[in-house]
């Protein structure tokens, strides 16, 4: 009975850890027209095949700006931004998008344990293999930022 409790238990963790909300809050968000586009450093076997975290952060800003957002500066801060991490290793790859924004909770009971923390509200990615073509991993970082931004605009029209 333990071995099928902890099963269990093992697979309601899984599921809630892939699932992300479908709704519409976690990106409604005033001042949206404003974004800030961060792209985490590539590892060697990607930048092996053609990709620079240059490269991902330019197309990334371009699609930004091109539904008519305007970028915010990487180095300022901002209670919200676009997060892009990009792995691999030999000719697997993964992509995650995050959608990081400030958010508040009460560390206790008391009015004072205030805590502010970024925290992603929408995220979405996936894995594959690119067989040494950079096109395959750019394909992806394409398909979920235009994903975001789709979400990102009906949220906030």
């Amino acid at each position: 009975m333990k071995t099928l409790n902890f099963g269990i238990l093992i697979l309601c963790i899984i599921a809630l850890s892939s699932s992300r909300v479908q709704g519409q809050d976690e990106l409604k968000i005033s001042g949206y027209d404003t974004l800030k586009v961060i792209v985490e450093y590539l590892p060697t076997d990607l930048e092996e095949i053609g990709l620079s975290t240059e490269r991902v952060q330019n197309k990334v800003e371009l699609m930004a700006q091109s539904v008519g957002l305007k970028l915010r500066n990487p180095e300022d801060y901002s209670d919200k931004h676009l997060y892009v991490r990009i792995n691999g290793i030999s000719r697997a790859f993964s992509v995650d998008i995050y959608f990081n924004r400030e958010v508040a909770f009460f560390a206790g009971d008391d009015f004072n344990s205030l805590i502010t923390r970024y925290a992603s509200t929408w995220n979405n990615g996936t894995i594959g293999t690119h067989g040494g073509d950079a096109s395959y991993v750019m394909d992806a970082v394409e398909q979920y930022v235009e994903e975001f931004l789709n979400a990102y605009l009906k949220a906030n029209s």
